[in-house]
């Protein structure tokens, strides 16, 4: 019998060496030497196979891992962590739960279920883990090869999880992790638009929040790097395209980063065919001082001391420009699904107003 504890009782570890994902080795785990377990001990004792439930977050994510028998190894024994014994439960159900209990969509189901995560103190209470929704086929049979996929990836990762800086795996890790993440939210019936939304709604409004006392940047108001402007053209022409269509036309865009002038643009042009969205990029120097000057117009006063940048829509017969301040937030593709929204209703009450 080998024991889990915490380093330091009552609170979840700091100490990265404890931040246990995807796996753990019992091998390496100190045994239980005591003869027995208090009766009013915090330590619980159960039959592998685990899966263990950190109380916390890690890096900003919730965190299991699973423990299995392993060289006679057939007990673990819990102080600080939840624990599910696994030992007769279903084939593969402790691999599925694994996948899922890992995922950006559980993060943010906890983020709002969770009476205490992020606002009193950053725990997970085993009510909380009670009341998360599992997908419907989590007990079912993988017909359609969804979970397949699925647990693929979960024994990759379980396998590689922990690669050191010099392993060729150590950075496929993210990558497997963005596809486990995409399969879990096919698995829970999500369309492209919650998944954009789920995504960008942890980045720019739940990872700051938890981040509000750490005395550190946070992604805010950082800029928006070329690849999500790229992204951001590509969703809004995605978007309107879907009802473009109808007519044999379609949106193609040009994305203008604006450096250090404070501002990006795009514009978005109407053409004949379907032939796919085109998407390109402009050098920002050669409007560089249109850009500058735009930047202070769009600042309004607010009040004393206190200013908002506005955004700039720009409509002609074949083309709109889209002119708004360089901040990531505001040209995430989430933005990008309101600024479509926004662009088709003007669309639509222009003739009321012209």
């Amino acid at each position: 019998m080998v024991c889990l504890p915490y380093l330091s009782a009552g609170a979840p570890p700091r100490s990265t060496r404890t931040a246990y994902r995807y796996a753990i080795d019992v091998d390496d785990l100190p045994p239980f030497n005591r003869p027995r377990i208090a009766e009013k001990s915090i330590r619980r004792s159960l039959p592998l196979p685990v899966l263990i439930l950190h109380r916390g977050l890690r890096e900003h994510r919730t965190c299991a891992a699973l423990a299995e028998s392993s060289h006679g190894q057939n007990r673990i024994v819990l102080q600080g962590y939840y624990g599910i014994s696994l030992a007769t439960a279903p084939e593969n159900l402790g691999y599925r739960l694994n996948a899922i209990l890992n995922s950006e969509l559980v993060t943010y189901l906890m983020f709002f279920l969770s009476s205490l995560l992020g606002w009193e103190r950053p725990l997970i209470e085993i009510r909380d883990w009670l009341q998360l929704p599992l997908p419907p086929s989590i007990l079912q049979s993988d017909a359609d090869g969804a979970w397949t996929a699925v647990l693929e990836r979960e024994r990759w990762l379980r396998i590689h999880w922990k690669s050191g800086l010099d392993s060729p795996e150590y950075h496929d890790v993210p990558r497997v992790k963005d596809e486990l993440d995409n399969h879990i939210a096919r698995l829970y019936e999500l369309s492209d638009q919650e998944r954009v939304l789920m995504a960008d709604t942890l980045r720019y409004t739940i990872s700051p929040f938890l981040q509000r006392n750490a005395r550190r940047a946070t992604t805010t108001f950082e800029r928006p790097t070329p690849k999500e402007l790229h992204d951001y053209a590509f969703r809004l022409c995605h978007q309107i395209n879907g009802i473009l269509e109808r007519a044999g036309m379609q949106l193609d865009a040009t994305v203008i980063a604006g450096g250090q002038h404070g501002l990006n643009a795009c514009r978005f042009v109407w053409r004949q065919g379907n032939d796919g969205t085109r998407i390109s990029a402009m050098n920002a120097e050669s409007i560089r001082d249109v850009l500058a000057q735009m930047s202070v117009d769009l600042r309004a006063t607010v009040a004393e001391r206190l200013y908002v940048q506005q955004d700039l829509r720009v409509y002609d017969e074949q083309a709109f420009w889209i002119i708004k301040p360089s901040q990531a937030r505001l040209w995430s593709e989430t933005a990008a699904l309101n600024d479509a929204d926004t662009v088709l209703r003007e669309h639509m009450d222009w003739p009321a107003h012209g």
